[in-house]
Parts: C-alpha cells; structure tokens; sequence
C-alpha cells in the first residue's frame, strides 16, 4: 500500500481528538462526581482504613521473620503495632465525628459490652467503641498472620542455603546489568532465564557457553554446572 492521503490522515487525527475530547469530558464528569460525593468518599476512607490498618497490624505481629536478622525483626513488630495504633486512633477520630454530627446511634451496631454506663467519661466511651471497631480485623490479621508462619519460614530457610550455596560456589552480584555475576574463576555472567528447574546463566565473552544453577521444586540451589557449551549436557555439581 502506497502512502496514506491526506485527508484519510487528516480524518484519523481528527478521529483520534475526538476519542480525546470523550475521554477528558468523561474524566471531568468523574471528577464532578468525586467532588460532589466528597463526604461519602470520606467516610468510607475512614471506615476502609479502620479495618485495614488492624489487619494489617495483626498480620505483622503473628508471621515469621528471619531470625537473623534483627533489623527484619524490628520492622515487622514495630510495623505492625504502628499500624494497630494507627488504626485506633483513626476509630477514635471517626466515633466522635458521628458524635458531633449527631449520628452517635450508627455506634451501637459496633457495640458488644454496656456502653451506656452513664458514669463512663467521654473519652473512655471513645476508646472503648474505636477498640470494639477494630477487633474483627485485627484478630482476622493476627490469624492470617498465624497461616502465613509455616510458609514463609520455609521460604527463610530456602533463602539461608541458597546463600551458602552461592558461597561455596563463589558466585557474587555485580549490580550491572550486562555482567549480573560473577563466578569464583571471575568469569562474568548475565542471568538469562528461570525455567522450572533452573537458572540459565550466559558466559559474557564467550560464545555459545551458558551457566547451570538447578533449582528443587520449592527454589532452593541444588547444583551448579560451570561454564559449559550449549551443546554438553549439564553435570551438576551438588552443593
């Protein structure tokens, strides 16, 4: 096909401002929307972060983390006590803002123990209903959080052999992208591929030569090949 016309160019451009205009008028009508729904956005934020935050909290206590790693340690608990605190002082903020704005009754639904103890001051009966908010999703993530242990310190420990493995096999990162590793000869390598069973190094300067890793089912480094041809077959050689 020869070169466009002019006017069929002309046509598809004016086609395509068109698509544009659409598109931008659609996304100022969402916008009108969002601002016209302000306060529903909101509050559902605020409802949305009540419950997220917890979860997320008591995720992070209950599930594992390296233990040689302190730092690791740190963060997940700090995190995850941050984030329970979060979420009870964003409870506390919305429970007075149904107060204020006289909508104190939508509080019962959250209610399992007397609230209506009169000699109750006002910032107990707070706290007590923001804790009362946030219990469900926070025994949910202390719970998710107990599921996940078994897994990742699994995970853990495939990690710590497979750092001994690239120990023992001297290969290190380089941190560039053409040359990823090196071996222990210092032979430059670029990570190629991971299929199901291994990692396919290829030997940088040298044609037509690849590097083995040969990986379990579950990840962890089994064996290592070398530099071979394409051609060889791959003898592993065991961690």
């Amino acid at each position: 096909m020869g070169k466009a016309p002019l006017l069929s160019i002309i046509a598809t451009q004016t086609g395509k401002s068109a698509v544009f205009g659409f598109g931008a008028s659609a996304g100022r009508d969402m916008w009108k929307s969002t601002k016209k729904n302000s306060d529903i956005i909101f509050l559902f934020v605020i409802f949305l972060s009540t419950m997220t935050f917890p979860f997320l909290g008591g995720r992070n206590l209950t599930r594992s983390y390296p233990k040689n790693s302190i730092w690791a340690l740190f963060k997940g608990y700090f995190s995850g006590l941050f984030l329970i605190m979060l979420g009870i002082a964003i409870a506390t903020g919305a429970v007075y803002l149904l107060l204020l704005f006289g909508l104190g009754e939508i509080t019962t639904l959250f209610s399992f123990s007397g609230l209506r103890n009169p000699d109750m001051g006002f910032l107990p009966f707070l706290l007590v209903i923001a804790l009362e908010l946030i219990t469900i999703p926070l025994v949910l993530g202390l719970i998710f959080g107990l599921f996940q242990r078994s897994h990742r310190q699994k995970l853990f420990k495939i990690e710590d052999k497979n750092i001994n493995f690239l120990e023992k096999f001297g290969l290190a990162e380089t941190g560039e992208k053409e040359i990823t590793h090196v071996d222990a000869q210092q032979n430059p390598l670029r990570v190629l591929e991971r299929t199901s069973d291994a990692i396919i190094f290829i030997a940088v300067g040298k044609r037509n030569k690849r590097a083995y890793i040969k990986l379990a089912p579950d990840g962890e480094m089994i064996g290592y090949t070398g530099i071979v041809s394409l051609s060889s077959n791959r003898d592993y050689i065991k961690a």
